[in-house]
């Protein structure tokens, strides 16, 4: 047998191989680490975006903030999980980041990024950005003019800006395009409402309903509704309704408040405006209607505590001065209630009520000239 002799490029050669066979395996054991170590941090951040969006249907909108930043901060370039960080910073009124995100998910996915424009649009509205967000939603109607949800945004653009003539051939656009969108019907009610076509108002208010059943703003408008055509028995049972859906809204106490007491139902119509009060208390309007329950009721002193609630919230408001003034005139207190006929008439110089009282404390004064404290015309 002959023994082949191993010459040194032989050798040479097979440590290259040797090393390069070394490589290889470092490389795909390295590969697959990484592969292992994306998944994980994929696996990671489905998570917590599943944790997030659990908090973002449970309305803890901070929580589902946190949650969900920290799968970006994993998956960054999921448009998924843009979108939704931008909703929840939306719905936390954070306009200016949720704008943000809406932005960079249409830029992470231009293919498919309807949802994204129709919240950006939204966003832009609710800034005061109109411009914008006419440019928004009319882009999206030019890449697709069967795009319901565009229609419904240029239309509810027109609603905020109370051109309801320009938004309803809009907005009925989009119903004929998409019957089962709520915010279409909504809108379509809101502009009939305030054209006074109340009957198809309220149909379109329940045609919301039917496809969204908490819809806490169309159980307020039918009550609007109801309470505007004196129907105010049913108007409290709209407010209910609204107030099931949401125990905190201190609308809706303030609002079934105005309608009891129409109702002569006093004792419950204090309740729902102290309701109105300790959920919001700088609403002025809730204090002045206390004010004229506990003025009725003859229960001068906390009608003008309240009256006094009502001065301090606006720091200028004529109804809140009258309201005042007219309490110190029924406690023979004129002085004090010529005063504040003059703070009334000094916000608001074409104040009737003002006026007139102010004749009255000055005929019960006994004055027949005119004080020169008075306040000069505008």
């Amino acid at each position: 047998m002959i023994s082949q002799r191993i010459t040194p490029e032989r050798f040479r050669l097979a440590l290259v191989v040797v090393l390069f066979c070394v490589i290889l395996l470092a490389l795909a054991s390295y590969c697959l680490q990484i592969e292992r170590a994306n998944s994980r941090r994929l696996d990671q951040s489905k998570a917590d975006y599943a944790i997030g969006d659990r908090y973002y249907k449970a309305q803890s909108y901070i929580l589902a903030e946190n949650e969900l930043k920290k799968a970006q901060a994993l998956d960054p370039n999921n448009s998924d999980i843009t979108f939704e960080l931008g909703n929840a910073y939306y719905k936390d009124s954070r306009l200016q980041l949720a704008e943000y995100e809406f932005n960079k998910a249409i830029r992470q996915n231009p293919d498919n990024d309807q949802a994204s424009r129709d919240n950006l649009g939204y966003v832009q509205i609710d800034e005061g950005h109109y411009t914008d967000a006419l440019s928004t939603f009319s882009q999206e109607i030019a890449q697709d003019s069967s795009d319901s949800s565009a229609y419904v945004g240029l239309g509810s653009l027109y609603c905020q800006q109370h051109q309801y003539t320009t938004a309803e051939p809009i907005i009925r656009k989009a119903v004929a395009l998409n019957g089962k969108d709520a915010t279409a019907w909504y809108d379509l009610g809101i502009i009939l409402e305030n054209e006074k076509q109340y009957d198809e108002a309220e149909e379109d208010f329940r045609q919301d309903l039917a496809i969204s059943p908490h819809d806490i703003d169309a159980y307020m408008n039918l009550g609007n509704i109801d309470s505007d055509r004196k129907r105010y028995s049913a108007a409290v049972e709209r407010y209910t309704q609204a107030l099931a859906i949401d125990k905190d809204d201190p609308d809706g106490y303030f609002e079934r408040g105005k309608v009891r007491f129409y109702l002569q139902s006093y004792k419950e119509a204090e309740a729902d405006f102290i309701s109105a009060v300790t959920l919001d208390p700088g609403y002025e309007d809730a204090y002045m209607w206390l004010g004229k329950l506990y003025n009725r009721e003859a229960r001068y002193d906390e009608a003008l505590q309240a009256y006094q609630y009502a001065e301090r919230i606006s720091g200028n408001d004529a109804p809140a001065y009258v309201g005042s003034g007219n309490i110190y005139y029924l406690k023979k207190k004129f002085i004090v209630a010529e005063s504040a006929y003059f703070k009334a008439l000094e916000d608001d110089p074409k104040n009737a009520e003002a006026q007139r009282m102010l004749a009255l404390t000055r005929k019960a004064l006994g004055e027949t000239q005119k004080p020169s404290g008075s306040p000069p015309t505008k």
